[in-house]
């Protein structure tokens, strides 16, 4: 289920949400588009329980940083999920934030000073 979409800055297009059709078990998708729509690539991040991705922004490196929430990593039984991207898809870092409870990143931007703020 593809939730966020942002042009790059190659004139394609990169989409990110929930993905159960790559093997996975509901996790973290990115999918990036040529001009024309040809798919160039597709990245998966989670692990073996469902982790649905909510936000994906590009970020002032040309790279990517999504928020969402996982239940395969973390202190509780979901936490908030934020990943960074290079510009290829390649994870940069993982951070999970959260307490015994359910929790989840839900919409994130890139501050000023270049690092981020998620909300959820």
């Amino acid at each position: 289920m593809a939730r966020a979409i942002v042009q790059t800055p190659d004139g394609g297009f990169a989409v990110s949400g929930e993905a159960e059709s790559f093997g996975t078990a509901g996790d973290f998708f990115l999918l990036k588009l040529n001009s024309d729509g040809t798919l160039q690539w597709v990245r998966c991040y989670g692990g073996a329980s469902s982790d649905p991705c909510f936000s994906m922004i590009m970020t002032s490196d040309n790279g990517f940083a999504m928020s969402g929430r996982t239940s395969s990593f973390g202190a509780g039984s979901a936490d908030a999920l934020v990943v960074k991207l290079s510009s290829a898809g390649a994870l940069e870092w993982a951070r999970t934030f959260g307490g015994a409870n359910y929790d989840g990143g839900w919409m994130m931007i890139q501050t000023s000073d270049g690092g981020f703020a998620a909300a959820g």
